[in-house]
């Protein structure tokens, strides 16, 4: 595992809250689930003289969550704030014992998600899969782990998945060297 990055402000409530409660060794998966990704803070890319080309992720959205047992409710809440996205999920009271934090990225209305974070066994991700493709718009992606593997620490929700890319790339030789120049006017 890699180096625990900067923690987001409600996933570092969310793992307090699961310390607190008695729950140490899920808030350490949590942390093992977000080690396991490489770093999605922003980074320089190298490129050509005259140019300068950026990295970065952004949130996906609103996340369904599906999950079987606490454990995964917990792991995929823990995934979803990570990456600085919303969660839709079912259990409205287990959401209301959360810290305000948490519960400030939770929202009632999953009609329309960016993608699923599913923990179980496989009728129920088929009777999930075959809803989704039924509903119109586009193709919504389900990210699906077993119970066991997810408790066990040999499956992890991915995080990467959760985020889109974003390229930019500036031409600075444009502007003499200097991209501020191109904005006045």
């Amino acid at each position: 595992t890699g180096e625990t990055p900067a923690l987001p402000p409600a996933f570092a409530a969310h793992l307090d809250w699961l310390k607190g409660n008695g729950k140490a060794a899920l808030a350490e998966l949590a942390l093992d689930q977000l080690r396991a990704v490489p770093p999605l803070a922003p980074r320089e890319l190298a490129g050509p003289v005259g140019e300068r080309d950026e990295y970065r992720t952004r949130p996906r959205g609103r996340i369904r969550i599906e999950a079987e047992t606490e454990t995964g409710l917990h792991l995929a809440i823990a995934a979803v704030l990570a990456t600085g996205n919303r969660f839709v999920v079912d259990d409205e009271p287990v959401v209301a014992a959360l810290p305000e934090p948490v519960r400030a990225a939770f929202d009632r209305d999953g009609d329309s998600v960016a993608a699923v974070l599913f923990e179980g066994g496989g009728d129920a991700l088929i009777r999930l899969r075959t809803a989704l493709a039924g509903q119109d718009g586009p193709i919504v992606p389900v990210h699906a782990v077993s119970p066991e593997g997810l408790a066990a620490g040999r499956e992890v929700f991915p995080l990467e998945m959760l985020v889109e890319e974003v390229s930019i790339s500036t031409n600075t030789a444009a502007a003499g060297g200097n991209a501020s120049l191109m904005t006045i006017g």
